[in-house]
């Protein structure tokens, strides 16, 4: 059993990644995916993922004027 889950616990110990921090925007990926039948294509999906995954903005940053 160890022999078979080594390769997970070495590369645990040389980047400190587990696999809990994956689960969070797999789980989100996933719901969107539940979702697809509303997306026309792919590219819709995959910018969907990207909004809700990326922490992408959908309305752009506005600066005060100078004055």
């Amino acid at each position: 059993m160890i022999r078979w889950h080594l390769v997970g616990v070495l590369n645990y110990f040389e980047h400190r990644i587990r696999k809990a921090g994956a689960e969070g925007p797999n789980s989100k990926t996933s719901t969107i995916q539940k979702m697809a039948h509303r997306f026309r294509n792919k590219d819709h999906f995959r910018t969907a993922v990207l909004v809700k995954c990326g922490g992408h903005q959908l309305h752009p940053v506005t600066h005060p004027i100078a004055g």
